[in-house]
Parts: structure tokens; sequence; C-alpha cells
């Protein structure tokens, strides 16, 4: 007969690592835009938009808002990483062999999460998606933020026929 022990996996330092080197990347990617700051330059909205929808927290970055991105992306890697960390758990027991040696092996059943496990999953994932979408729209704002502090207002205006037309307000 085996004796079954419940090991719980400890977490992996890897992924706090990959987490880090992130957002150095982030931020070394960042400075030379910082350093070119003075410089007028007129950024897309949609360009921001699709860099955020690709990674969260870089159309904030794309807009001069570096800070800001950098805590939208860590806040999705929180929620992202509470979802795979306490649902993707593994399960390791301890299994005694005929002449009691002790081997580790990783159990092929799902873990059943508890109550606690399962409202922070939940939690973590409404959160990690409302604050995706929202970053979406923030995202277009920033830039249209950084293109009027340049001196670049674009907007519909009624021209004096009536008819509704484009103008584009240059100040230096």
């Amino acid at each position: 007969m085996h004796d079954f022990k419940e090991v719980k996996q400890e977490p992996r330092v890897g992924r706090l690592f990959i987490g880090l080197w992130s957002l150095l990347l982030i931020t070394l990617l960042t400075i030379p835009s910082l350093v070119n700051a003075q410089q007028k330059i007129q950024k897309d909205e949609r360009l921001g938009v699709i860099l955020s929808f690709s990674a969260p927290g870089f159309g904030q970055i794309y807009a001069g808002n570096t800070w800001r991105g950098i805590g939208i992306a860590a806040a999705e890697a929180i929620c992202a990483g509470v979802v795979v960390g306490v649902a993707g758990e593994t399960r390791k027991i301890k299994v005694l062999d005929v002449d009691n040696n002790e081997y580790e092996v990783v159990s092929t059943k799902n873990k059943k999460l508890s109550n606690g496990e399962v409202a922070a999953v939940a939690t973590a994932a409404v959160a990690g998606v409302g604050i995706y979408i929202w970053q979406l729209f923030d995202a277009r704002k920033c830039v249209r933020n950084h293109n009027k502090a340049q001196g670049f207002d674009v907007g519909m205006t009624m021209m004096d026929n009536g008819r509704p037309g484009a103008s584009l307000r240059l100040t230096f």
C-alpha cells in the first residue's frame, strides 16, 4: 500500500525576474523620449491605442506618461500573476514505494480551489479586464493631451457657410 502526502509547490522565482526585466526594458526604451521631450512632435492617437492593445501601458508611455504606463503594466502583471499563480498551481505528492524510498510526483488531478482562492482569482480577473479596457481609452486621451500641450489642436468646427469642416490650429 502507498502512503500519499500532498506537497504544495513552491512559487517560481523566475516569473518575478521576468517581470522585473520587462519593467527595466520599458524604462530603458523610454529614456530617449524623456531626453527629447522638448521637441514638438505630434503623435497619432490610433498608434497609442494599438500599442496599448498589444501591451497594456505602452500607449501611455508613447504619449509621454511613462510612470502611468509603467503603473498600468505593473497592475496588469499583478492581476495576471494572481490568476495564473492561484488557478494554475500544480500539486506534488510524495510517494513511498515498497522499500520506503520517497519520490515526488506531480499529480494529474486538478486542484480544487477553496472559496477564498476562487474569490481571489475572480477579483483579479475582473480587475485585469477592467484595467485593460480602461487603459485603451486612457491611451487615446493621453495622446490627445500630449498633442494639445505641444500646440497641436485638431478638431471639427462649423465653417462660415454652416457646413462642418476640419480645422488645424498650430501655436508657436
